[in-house]
């Protein structure tokens, strides 16, 4: 292990302040969303470097797409059943897409009844007809202007737009081509099709039985990306999102190559490998399994606090290690075993251990804002959110009033608390589930309601942007790579009148 710097030792956050340094920006509100860019993976960079935890009182489909539209990320967690993990999937991936890969739709042989209701179901303003033998060959379009009060035992086709009228575009049009090809023909959406390589060209319509449907792109969804230009989004416009998996068979007798194969054929963007020790013999033989079917897609690994622990991940060729041994409210590690590392001193050694060349997300024991940067410029490259957003509109669960104080209150707990593991469990189960559970050392604390989750990310945006120009440098990466480099200079040990000075008030 390489010598660490004395004064992080035993430490974390609130042992510490940082020196000012001389400002470059003229003002703070020249910092936008792209100058917090950082790399979650090294395939990944997001523009607000804030991850929610893959807890399920955390993060759930809502909560995953409202971190991405703001510039984070979330990740689904895995104490579920692979349905319940994959439906969540799917809310985050057709929310806001420019990019509809499983447009609505229906047979040209469906009553305008049919539709009528499928519009309401599915919440669109139209649907595209399909053949009534093959629903992939596109037919027509039927829009909501379409159809007409008393007719709903009459047919789609007497009432859609029919094929060789309808304005369409290739599967990889680009988003630019797609809004100018909309524009030009005062068009609304434009379906997607793949054509068979003879006798076809893009000024042409194609025959209904070359009309294969892929997608769909709407003028309203390109409105919505364009209007939210730093949300974290894939090489299709969905918004970006991470799975967890654990190592061993679950509750539910899914082994996690199954759960990861699934998550990949349905669009999750990278796989975190999340066990509560992860320096351990046998992740050699997880990871090279993952790496000999997935040999490039981005994987996550945690959790680790020492030198030791980082370096052994990094040397399985991991893509980001998630950093952290019990300092989460919602964990009760260190007072069942006595084990963990304080977090800065976790976060600094594992950064020194793996100087940079892979992200550290830095997970557990964040209550405040400056905690973020703290954890950022001592090297880490994200941060993990629990406790911060759970209280959230977008987090799961209902709000419940304190019953003492009326104050609203949601549900916030450990993934190993008993809670947790009796998730969707028959109670008659209830026993012999909490008996083969092999460690319960989560807690359930409940967290005061914060409202959107738009508020509190837009308010750690706008403290990140104040670090920036206190550390005198042009954007929030450029901080983490000057600060990270010689921690000892701009990071200052408080004494105890310290702390009272600096966060007492």
């Amino acid at each position: 292990m390489r010598a660490m710097e004395s004064m992080f030792f035993g430490t974390t956050f609130e042992d510490f302040l940082l020196r000012p340094q001389k400002s470059v920006k003229e003002s703070r509100k020249d910092i936008k969303r792209e100058l917090t860019e950082m790399p979650l993976t090294r395939q990944l960079k997001i523009r607000v470097p804030l991850v929610s935890a893959n807890m399920g009182t955390v993060t759930g489909g809502q909560m995953a797409t409202g971190m991405a539209l703001e510039g984070g990320v979330g990740i689904l967690p895995r104490n579920c059943p692979l349905q319940k993990q994959l439906d969540q999937l799917g809310v985050v991936k057709r929310k806001h897409s420019y990019m509809i890969d499983n447009p609505a739709t229906i047979k040209e042989t469906a009553t305008i009844g049919e539709a009528r209701r499928s519009i309401a179901l599915n919440k669109v303003s139209g649907l595209l007809v399909v053949d009534r033998k093959t629903p992939d060959l596109l037919v027509g379009i039927l829009s909501h202007r379409d159809i007409p009060e008393e007719a709903d035992n009459e047919l789609v086709s007497n009432f859609m737009t029919p094929r060789h009228k309808i304005i369409w575009g290739d599967p990889h049009i680009s988003i630019q081509e797609a809004e100018k090809k909309m524009f030009e023909h005062r068009v609304e959406k434009l379906p997607l099709l793949e054509l068979t390589p003879h006798q076809w060209s893009l000024e042409e319509s194609p025959a209904s039985q070359e009309s294969i449907l892929r997608g769909l792109i709407t003028k309203r969804d390109i409105r919505f990306l364009k209007s939210h230009p730093y949300s974290s989004r894939d090489l299709r416009g969905r918004f970006l999102v991470g799975g967890a998996v654990g190592v061993s068979t679950d509750r539910w007798g899914l082994d996690p190559i199954t759960r990861i194969q699934a998550l990949i054929d349905n669009g999750i963007d990278f796989i975190l490998i999340d066990i509560a020790h992860a320096h351990w013999e046998n992740m050699a033989k997880v990871v090279g399994g993952f790496r000999e079917k997935y040999p490039d897609f981005p994987l996550i690994v945690g959790n680790v606090a020492t030198w030791e622990g980082a370096q052994f991940l990094m040397e399985l060729g991991v893509d980001a290690i998630k950093v952290g041994i019990g300092p989460g409210r919602g964990c009760r590690t260190r007072l069942e075993t006595g084990f963990g590392v304080p977090q800065m001193q976790a976060i600094r050694e594992c950064y020194l251990a793996t100087r940079g060349s892979i992200p550290i997300i830095a997970d557990g024991g964040i209550e405040h804002d400056y905690q973020i940067a703290f954890a950022i410029l001592a090297g880490a490259s994200t941060a993990m959110l629990g406790a911060m957003v759970a209280g959230t509109d977008e987090s799961p669960g209902a709000l419940i009033p304190d019953p003492i104080t009326g104050q609203p209150m949601k549900e916030y707990r450990g993934e190993t608390s008993p809670q947790a593991l009796l998730e969707g469990i028959d109670p008659e189960q209830a026993a012999e589930v909490l008996e083969q559970a092999q460690s319960q050392e989560g807690q359930p604390r409940p967290v005061p309601y914060r409202g959107s989750l738009s508020k509190v990310i837009k308010r750690i945006h706008d403290h990140l942007c104040s670090v920036v120009s206190y550390a005198g440098t042009e954007n929030l990466y450029q901080a983490h790579l000057k600060i990270r480099e010689t921690a000892f200079q701009y990071f200052i040990r408080q004494t105890s009148s310290a702390i009272k000075e600096s966060f007492v008030r």
